[in-house]
């Protein structure tokens, strides 16, 4: 899949996905990573491992859910 880019409140993200698994890029630092398991909401961990709610986490994944479709 080819790198996917856009904005959430003024701030570029890039994500790019191999073997299922998205790595997320906020200004060109990797801040973590976001899955799915069999048709669930998204999960994710940060860079530091872990949950964190620093980022918009959900709408990232709605993000890369809308890209999807659009590629069908």
């Amino acid at each position: 899949m080819e790198q996917i880019e856009f904005t959430i409140d003024g701030q570029l993200y890039e994500v790019e996905e191999s073997e299922g698994t998205f790595s997320v890029v906020q200004d060109s630092v990797f801040i973590g990573q976001l899955y799915r398991e069999k048709d669930q909401s998204w999960s994710w961990e940060s860079a530091e491992g872990g949950f964190s709610d620093n980022f918009p986490w959900g709408e990232i994944g709605k993000k890369i859910d809308k890209h999807i479709a659009n590629l069908a």
